[in-house]
C-alpha cells in the first residue's frame, strides 16, 4: 500500500472509532445503565394496606348560625323561631357564652320575644349553643 493511503485509512478508522465511542456514551447516558434502571423501579401498592387502613382524620365541624326570636328560654335549653318559621331547640351548657354587642351578659338577660343570633355545633344527638348574642334592637321612632 502506498504511504499516503495508510495515513488516510488510519484517519478514517480513528474518526469512525471516535464516533462509535461518542454514540455509545450518548446512548448510555440517555438510557442509563441496567443497574441504574433496576434501582428506579416503582413499588407496587399493596392491596392489603388500603383494606386494613382504619384510622380516620378528625372531622372539623362547621358552626351553625341561627337567627330568630326567642320563644322560650330555660337553664338548659333555648327555643328560637326564625322568620321562615323554623323552630330550633338549642341545648345550653356551662360553656355557653352570652353577649350583647361586645359585652358579656348573664343568661337571665335573654327573654322571650327578643331577637338573638346563636352560634351552635352539633354534638351527639343535640345542637349545643356556643354563643348566644342579643341582636341590636331598632330604635323606636317618635
Amino acid at each position: 500500500m502506498p504511504p499516503d493511503l495508510k495515513g488516510g485509512l488510519f484517519n478514517v478508522m480513528a474518526s469512525l472509532l471516535k464516533r462509535m465511542i461518542l454514540i455509545s456514551v450518548m446512548a448510555v447516558s440517555v438510557t442509563g445503565c441496567g443497574a441504574a434502571q433496576a434501582s428506579h423501579t416503582t413499588p407496587q401498592a399493596s392491596a392489603s394496606h388500603s383494606s386494613t387502613h382504619t384510622k380516620k382524620k378528625p372531622h372539623k365541624q362547621k358552626a351553625l348560625h341561627v337567627k330568630g326570636s326567642v320563644s322560650s328560654v330555660s337553664s338548659s335549653k333555648l327555643i328560637v323561631k326564625t322568620k321562615a318559621g323554623t323552630v330550633w331547640t338549642l341545648a345550653l351548657t356551662s360553656h355557653t357564652k352570652y353577649r350583647e354587642k361586645k359585652n358579656t351578659i348573664s343568661s337571665t338577660q335573654i327573654k322571650p320575644g327578643e331577637t338573638v343570633v346563636v352560634v351552635a355545633r352539633h354534638r351527639k344527638s343535640s345542637i349545643v349553643a356556643r354563643v348566644v348574642r342579643l341582636a341590636p334592637t331598632a330604635p323606636s321612632s317618635p
